[in-house]
């Protein structure tokens, strides 16, 4: 007597079983390795290149210093009183918010007095610091006239091939202090105009809350790491 149908299927599926899953846990346990990760991360930055370029956002202007200003000042690094002079133009313009992406911890530079006001009474001004290295001395403190609600993590993670893929938005020290990026800290700071906050919850391993959306840590097997 023939057997049914479904009997066949199931002895079909209990004799190709094992030999699937041994296989799916074989690439598994090849890919947790991280022998792909080189592949990966290359495939991964060949999809990036193939993008459609993204709209100009007319919102964000960026200032940065050229060689034709440096042979102007005559000297470098740029005078923290030009500096001053620079920023004070900027906010002529009213933005909303300017990160300023130098390394402003000395305090003996020509013009500092002057910086150290425009720090002072622009609420809307973020700085940025190095602060997740374990050796203190390799790390640079943020300009001591910011509070540090306006001031940033410039710290950033290379890849094993030398490749800024990620960014730090958030990271306690090495002596357990809590400090958000750079760049999420413009983006609070921006966001607010829109009645939006970035909160983050007790635990590092949670993810962050920007209004109703959640933006989940990297682990160590996101994506092609």
């Amino acid at each position: 007597m023939p057997l049914p149908k479904r009997l066949h299927w199931l002895l079909d599926w209990m004799e190709t079983f094992p030999q699937v899953s041994l296989l799916i846990l074989l690439i598994l346990g090849i890919r947790a390795s991280g022998v792909f990760e080189s592949q990966e991360l290359a495939l991964f930055d060949w999809t990036m290149k193939q993008r459609i370029p993204e709209n100009r956002n007319d919102k964000i202007v960026l200032v940065g210093i050229t060689e034709e200003d440096i042979r102007e000042e005559g000297q470098y690094p740029i005078s923290d009183r030009s500096i001053a002079q620079g920023l004070k133009q900027i906010f002529q313009h009213h933005p909303t918010v300017v990160g300023l992406d130098l390394f402003k911890d000395q305090l003996n530079s020509p013009g500092r007095d002057e910086l150290g006001t425009v720090f002072k009474t622009h609420p809307n001004l973020i700085g940025i610091e190095v602060a997740l290295n374990w050796d203190e001395s390799l790390n640079i403190q943020p300009p001591p006239e910011l509070p540090k609600k306006q001031v940033g993590l410039a710290d950033a993670l290379v890849d094993s091939d030398d490749k800024l893929r990620r960014v730090i938005l958030s990271s306690y020290d090495w002596e357990g202090r809590f400090h958000n990026s750079f760049a999420l800290q413009l983006v609070s700071k921006y966001l607010e105009q829109e009645n939006l906050s970035i909160r983050r919850r007790d635990n590092i391993d949670d993810p962050l809350i920007l209004g109703n959306q959640k933006i989940n840590q990297f682990g160590s097997m996101t994506g092609g790491y």
